[in-house]
């Protein structure tokens, strides 16, 4: 774990709260991140991080909704005239994003289930809890299919 960290403090806050997912075993858990392979080319700092991202994102049934998801939570944090309907530290409200993506209620609660290593669900609000993982997102040269 430290060498797969690169001295990223952020790689090791990931994999506690990808471990301790609540409905999984967590030797499976870590197993599974001990069992992250990387690609031999490119030096990114970057590279552990986004392969970890990577498993997290892809294990998720529906790519798609959980790409529109995240999208729409990151353009809508980063829209300030929509401050009315969007006013809340932790992020945009879960019901603007239904809305916003003809979604049915509670369904962006069923699609970002488990997902607490990398995003924080307050109440009704969805926040990524570090900037390396909207900076994943926002790269499609890291991100690939989750761009």
């Amino acid at each position: 774990l430290i060498e797969k960290a690169c001295g990223q403090f952020v790689y090791a806050t990931t994999v506690l709260k990808f471990v301790d997912e609540e409905h999984s075993h967590p030797m499976e858990q870590l197993s599974i991140v001990l069992g992250l392979k990387t690609a031999a080319r490119g030096n990114s700092p970057f590279k552990e991080l986004d392969v970890l991202y990577h498993h997290i994102l892809f294990s998720y049934p529906d790519h798609n909704k959980v790409t529109m998801i995240l999208g729409a939570s990151i353009h809508l944090s980063s829209l300030s005239g929509l401050r009315r309907w969007n006013n809340h530290p932790c992020g945009p409200a879960i019901e603007v994003i239904e809305a916003l993506l003809g979604l049915h209620t509670g369904e962006v609660l069923l699609v970002l289930r488990g997902m607490h290593s990398v995003l924080n669900i307050d109440g009704n609000h969805i926040q990524i809890l570090h900037a390396s993982f909207r900076d994943y997102l926002c790269h499609k040269s890291r991100s690939g299919q989750f761009y």
